[in-house]
């Protein structure tokens, strides 16, 4: 399993958009969407010896850079813009400890690679009490 690239893949894209090629001729070439899929995920459906490409998209893309948690993040606090309560990503303990604890639980239940439908509704009944703190908490 490849690690995550903390932010390399989105570096490298806003670097070439920024970066004229007329001060920077030896600037390299992104690489093809099709080789990072290839790179990333192991499937070998397109490319360009065929003449066709295959991307991740954002969602993809932000999770070979950053991992499930900051995943979406970005989108979310775009979309927020448009609502009239902006979201940051500045947590209060009260959430970053939420936020441990289901990460905690769901690695203890899916650490085993298995699952079964206990442990999926131990998953809901932990979740649910998660969202009736919050919807208590000040």
């Amino acid at each position: 399993i490849l690690p995550h690239t903390n932010g390399t893949l989105l570096e490298q894209a806003i670097l070439q958009a920024i970066e004229p090629r007329i001060l920077f001729p030896n600037k390299p070439d992104l690489p093809s969407d099709s080789d990072k899929v290839r790179e990333y995920s192991g499937l070998y459906e397109a490319g360009p010896e065929s003449s066709t490409s295959i991307a991740f998209g954002y969602a993809g893309e932000s999770y070979v850079d950053y991992g499930v948690p900051w995943m979406f993040a970005p989108v979310l606090v775009f979309v927020s813009l448009l609502f009239s309560e902006q979201m940051d990503l500045f947590f209060a303990p009260f959430e970053l400890v939420i936020i441990g604890l289901s990460v905690i639980i769901v690695n203890v239940i899916s650490n085993d690679g298995e699952s079964n439908w206990y442990e999926g509704a131990q998953l809901l009944f932990a979740y649910a009490i998660a969202g009736i703190a919050f919807f208590f908490h000040d």
